[in-house]
């Protein structure tokens, strides 16, 4: 599998509809090559007219109400892939509503288990302060490193 998103997304997609790339390109109507970078994971950014387009194809034409649900997780895949740097983790992306393939089914891993709401509570209100606040972020650091058996610097 590759490491990007959008192309795991879309290969699961074509798997689960039983569909193949060639199919995928007549039903969408987006450049062949281009779909091929797609499927490969050699072009991550796509533009939201080919997105939708990819999602037109990939929906059954027998359940057209599925479209919203297919379009979401590709805009979701093709999001995660978007979102790189130094600020990533501080965003959060998550798929709602009902949909066949839950969020962390898209991930290669596992999601993390959910956490009591008051350590949740907790730790977004470090996360609001980590950036904005040296005293917080050194002890967020400090802890990590516990958590990792590290030594202090």
């Amino acid at each position: 599998m590759s490491d990007c998103h959008f192309a795991n997304a879309i290969d699961k997609l074509l798997k689960d509809h039983k569909m193949t790339q060639a199919d995928l390109w007549r039903a969408s109507g987006v450049n062949e090559a281009q779909l091929s970078r797609f499927i490969n994971g050699t072009q991550v950014w796509v533009s939201p007219a080919d997105l939708l387009k990819i999602a037109k194809g990939l929906c059954p034409k027998s359940k057209p109400e599925r479209l919203n649900q297919i379009h979401a997780q590709l805009l979701y895949a093709h999001l995660q892939d978007e979102c790189t740097g130094p600020g990533a983790k501080l965003v959060a992306i998550e798929l709602i509503g009902p949909t066949p393939t839950s969020a962390h089914v898209l991930e290669d891993k596992a999601a993390p288990p959910a956490l009591p709401p008051k350590i949740q509570r907790n730790l977004d209100i470090i996360a609001q302060h980590v950036t904005k606040d040296s005293h917080v972020r050194k002890m967020v650091e400090t802890m990590a490193n516990l958590c990792r058996r590290e030594p202090l610097p």
